[in-house]
């Protein structure tokens, strides 16, 4: 019966988010030739490095060039938080409270950029390719 009551306190006033992405995000770090010792919010970690960051809080990362770059939170404005309402519950008021507690969490919100990679002194966003100017 408890089980019972959990599973529907869960389903009634907890986000999607919080349910399916939950409040860390996998961040890659990898370099060319692996080895590269990064500073991670000041933690020191050796590439290739799969770390799990908190969704809600931004994070900078010091490469060995001495450029930062800033792993920021961005909002999923998507509208993919407010599906649980409507699909699942009937009424606004659950709505509300699971979109509340996904926004308090961090679920609501999605690391950017979140595979980096460090190659001949410059850092890349291994999703685009692209060059990643910080600091």
């Amino acid at each position: 019966m408890k089980q019972l009551i959990l599973v529907t306190f869960l389903c009634t006033f907890c986000g999607c988010g919080t349910m399916l992405a939950g409040t860390r995000e996998e961040v890659i770090i990898t370099s060319v030739p692996p080895g590269v010792e990064v500073l991670v919010d000041g933690q020191a970690h050796t590439t290739p490095a799969n770390l799990m960051l908190e969704r809600r809080e931004n994070h900078t990362v010091r490469f060995p060039n001495g450029q930062v770059v800033k792993i920021e939170k961005t909002f999923l404005g998507n509208g993919e938080h407010w599906l649980n309402a409507f699909w699942i519950l009937p009424g606004i008021i659950p709505a509300l409270v699971a979109n509340i507690i996904d926004m308090a969490t961090g679920c609501a919100d999605d690391l950017e950029p979140d595979v980096l990679e460090y190659r001949e002194d410059k850092v890349y966003n291994e999703e685009t390719g692209q060059e990643i100017l910080g600091k």
